[in-house]
C-alpha cells in the first residue's frame, strides 16, 4: 500500500534512516522537477476530476540552523544498531566541536562554541541528518493521512511530499490539505522544535468554489513558487515563462554584454549564453506543456539575444526595416546552429516523459500522477457521446479556457522534432 511519498536528498552517512509505515523514499535520482512537476500534474488532473484538488505548501524556518544535534544523535542511538552509535558520535563531534566565528563589520568578531542547536550548512552530515526530522514525522503520521489524501486507485493515496525544508500536502479539497499540513507542523514542532515560516504558507486549488479556511494563515494563491517553479492554479505555463524571461534577460545583460564581456568574439558570447542564460530556461521548460505559441516565444527571445552580436554592414540606401530583417534572419541561422530553443523545449518534454515511464522511476510522485488519468483516458471521454457532448470530456466544474495538458502535448512535441 502506498499512502505517502517523501522526496529528499540522498543520505550520505553510514547509518540507515529507519522508516515506519507505508512511506516511499527514493534514495537515488531525486530531482527538484520530480516534486514541482508532481504539483503541476496534481492540479492539472485534479482539475479534470471535477475540480477535486488542492495543494498546501510551507517552508520550515531556518531549517539547518534550528536542528537540534543532540536530538538527532539520540534518535540515531534509539533506532539504530551498535554500529550506528559510532556514526552518531562522529556527527556530534563534527557539528558541535568546531568554533564558529561570526564577523560583524571589520573589527567585531564573535566566537560561538559548545553549540547543541544548528548544523554546519553545506556539510554532508548535515544534509544526511536533515532528512530525519521531516521523514520520521511524515512516516509516523502516514496512516492518519491516508484517508485524507488524493486517491489515485485502490492501492495508492498521495498525501505528502517534501524536499529538504519544503513540504507539500495533496488532497481533493482545501480544508483537508490544510488539515494534513497543520498536523505535520504540530508534530514537527512538538518532536523537533522546528517551526514553519509564516510567509511561506499558501494554498493552490483548481476549483473555483471557495472553501472555509483561515485566509490569513493559509492564503489562496493564483500562482505559487514551488522549488523555483512558478505554478499557476490553472497550470498555465505563461506566468512561469514571463518570470523566466525576465531572469534570462537579467543574466544576459550581466554576463554576455556586460563590462567583463568586452573583447569577446561572437562565438564566445554565444558560448556564454549557453552557460549563463540557457540553463535558466532548461531548468523549467521540461514541465511546460509544449505548444507552438510557447515554442515561438522561446525562439523569439533567443533571436533577440543573438541579434545583439550580429554585425552586418548596412547597404547604401537600404531601408532600416529591411536591414533589421536581414539581421534577424542571420540571428535565426545562428540559433539553428546553436540549438533552437523551441525545438529544445520539445526534446526536453519528450525526454522527461520517457524518464517518468522508466520502471526504476515508477515510484516517483510525478510518475504515479503521470500514469493516472492519462491522455488516452481524457480522449476516450471526449469520444463518448453519453458523457460531455460536442467532443467535451465533461470533467470540469468551472467553465472557461483550459491550458494545454502536459501529457497531451507530448505527441505534438514528438511531431515537432521529427
Amino acid at each position: 500500500m502506498q499512502s505517502l511519498l517523501v522526496k529528499s536528498t540522498r543520505s550520505s552517512l553510514g547509518f540507515a534512516v529507519h522508516l515506519l509505515g507505508s512511506c516511499l523514499v527514493p534514495e537515488k535520482g531525486t530531482q527538484v522537477l520530480d516534486t514541482a512537476h508532481a504539483v503541476q500534474l496534481h492540479l492539472q488532473k485534479g482539475g479534470d476530476n471535477f475540480g477535486a484538488v488542492a495543494v498546501a505548501q510551507g517552508d520550515i524556518a531556518t531549517y539547518y540552523d534550528s536542528i537540534n544535534c543532540l536530538r538527532i544523535a539520540r534518535w540515531i542511538a534509539d533506532h539504530g544498531t551498535s554500529d550506528d552509535l559510532f556514526w552518531a558520535s562522529c556527527f556530534l563531534r563534527l557539528q558541535i566541536l568546531p568554533l564558529i566565528h561570526l564577523t560583524a563589520g571589520h573589527a567585531c568578531t564573535f566566537v560561538v562554541s559548545g553549540r547543541s542547536v544548528g548544523t554546519l550548512t553545506g556539510s554532508r552530515s548535515a544534509v544526511a541528518t536533515g532528512r530525519i526530522p521531516v521523514e520520521t514525522v511524515a512516516c509516523d503520521l502516514a496512516h492518519h493521512w491516508k484517508p485524507l489524501g488524493m486517491v489515485l486507485n485502490s492501492e495508492c493515496s498521495i498525501t505528502f511530499a517534501s524536499w529538504v525544508d519544503n513540504y507539500f500536502t495533496f488532497s481533493s479539497d482545501i480544508s483537508t490539505a490544510i488539515q494534513i499540513a497543520e498536523s505535520f507542523e504540530s508534530e514537527l514542532q512538538q518532536r523537533w522544535g522546528l517551526s514553519i515560516k509564516t510567509s511561506s504558507r499558501s494554498v493552490l486549488s483548481a476549483s473555483s468554489n471557495e472553501s472555509l479556511h483561515d485566509d490569513q494563515k493559509w492564503p489562496r494563491a493564483s500562482c505559487a513558487d514551488v522549488l523555483g517553479h512558478l505554478i499557476a492554479d490553472d497550470t498555465s505555463p505563461w506566468p512561469c515563462w514571463r518570470r523566466t524571461e525576465k531572469q534570462m534577460w537579467a543574466s544576459f545583460w550581466k554576463n554576455c554584454v556586460g563590462r567583463q564581456a568586452r573583447g569577446l568574439s561572437s562565438q564566445q558570447r554565444c558560448a556564454m549564453i549557453n552557460r549563463c542564460v540557457q540553463p535558466i530556461l532548461f531548468f523549467r521548460n521540461s514541465r511546460w506543456a509544449w505548444t507552438l505559441s510557447l515554442a515561438d516565444a522561446q525562439r523569439r527571445l533567443q533571436r533577440k539575444m543573438l541579434v545583439q552580436f550580429i554585425r552586418l554592414e548596412r547597404w547604401p540606401e537600404e531601408p532600416l526595416d529591411i536591414y533589421n530583417q536581414r539581421r534577424f534572419r542571420a540571428a535565426a541561422s545562428l540559433a539553428s546552429k546553436q540549438g533552437d530553443w523551441g525545438n529544445q523545449h520539445a526534446r526536453r518534454v519528450c525526454s522527461w516523459s520517457e524518464h517518468l515511464l522508466r520502471p526504476r522511476n515508477a515510484n516517483s510522485l510525478a510518475a504515479m500522477l503521470f500514469s493516472w488519468h492519462p491522455a488516452e483516458w481524457l480522449q476516450a471521454r471526449r469520444d463518448d457521446p453519453d458523457i460531455g457532448g460536442h467532443a467535451r470530456p465533461g470533467t470540469r466544474m468551472s467553465s472557461g479556457p483550459v491550458p494545454a495538458r502536459w501529457d497531451e502535448s507530448i505527441s505534438k512535441a514528438r511531431a515537432a522534432i521529427m
